[in-house]
């Protein structure tokens, strides 16, 4: 699949399986250019600055109630963690890998969220799936990863928007909080718990600028949660996540973003 094709998200009610239709997105670039000839819009340094909370939640992704950031590589099935997320929007990421339109090439996405309510949306909770191709097994680096979850979350960004646009609400949405595997962590030796935390924290926030820039919305990526049900690995991963904001002190800057990381592990298992 060519690396600019995107799978356009197909809302799935939770409770019954429905098929799916595919309808092109606009590409990255296209979502940027078409705003291009807009005068921006002045905005207060408060709505400048994007804020992002992190922490870590030793968790059964099974009692997970946003949507889960995956990672998938090129020519691989869908097993494990991926699987039991597939279970939990009823199959509709299998289908997409079966239509041949599922995330292979790095930059692609299949993005599926389940129906919401009004206390849903206030909320910023969505069972659902943001899953990010990661290209060719062993070849995967730390920017590759920055820029696939860019790409994978400005979709869901754009999704959430439109999905939000159908239910009637007094108030309007502007935080999502999107839970996270430790992408490319447990499957490429070169990569660390501390390289995955932050390539992944940093294609967020370069997601929620852009969004930004080019919609002049508000509504961004609010609350990111890394999920793992190991124990020991959730404990490195939530100590790692304490010094984020220092390791990426320059690119955050440069993304008017501050990062919030949460003082503990948060355990549910």
């Amino acid at each position: 699949m060519p690396e600019n094709d995107i799978l356009a998200t197909i809302i799935v009610p939770s409770d019954t399986k429905m098929p799916s239709v595919a309808v092109p997105d606009p590409t990255t670039d296209e979502l940027t250019r078409s705003v291009i000839a807009d005068k921006p819009k002045r905005s207060s340094a408060r709505d400048k600055l994007q804020i992002l909370k992190v922490s870590v939640r030793a968790i059964d992704l099974r009692f997970v109630d946003t949507p889960i950031l995956c990672g998938h590589y090129l020519g691989d099935t869908i097993a494990g963690a991926e699987k039991e997320i597939d279970r939990m929007v009823n199959g509709a990421l299998s289908q997409r890998e079966r239509l041949g339109v599922y995330a292979y090439q790095r930059g692609t996405s299949a993005v599926v969220l389940n129906v919401r309510n009004v206390a849903d949306v206030l909320r910023g909770s969505c069972k659902g799936a943001v899953v990010v191709g990661l290209g060719e097994f062993g070849k995967l680096s730390t920017t590759d990863i920055t820029e696939t979850v860019r790409a994978g979350v400005l979709r869901l960004l754009l999704h959430s928007h439109d999905l939000t646009n159908t239910i009637r609400t007094n108030k309007a949405q502007r935080g999502l909080t999107l839970s996270s595997l430790l992408i490319g962590q447990n499957s490429n030796m070169h990569i660390s718990v501390q390289d995955s935390i932050d390539a992944i924290v940093l294609g967020v926030c370069e997601a929620n600028r852009q969004y930004a820039e080019a919609t002049q919305r508000l509504l961004r990526v609010t609350q990111l949660e890394f999920i793992e049900v190991y124990l020991d690995t959730a404990i490195t991963a939530a100590r790692e996540v304490l010094d984020v904001s220092g390791r990426l002190e320059k690119d955050l800057r440069r993304l008017d973003a501050r990062v919030e990381p949460a003082r503990q592990l948060i355990r549910d298992i």
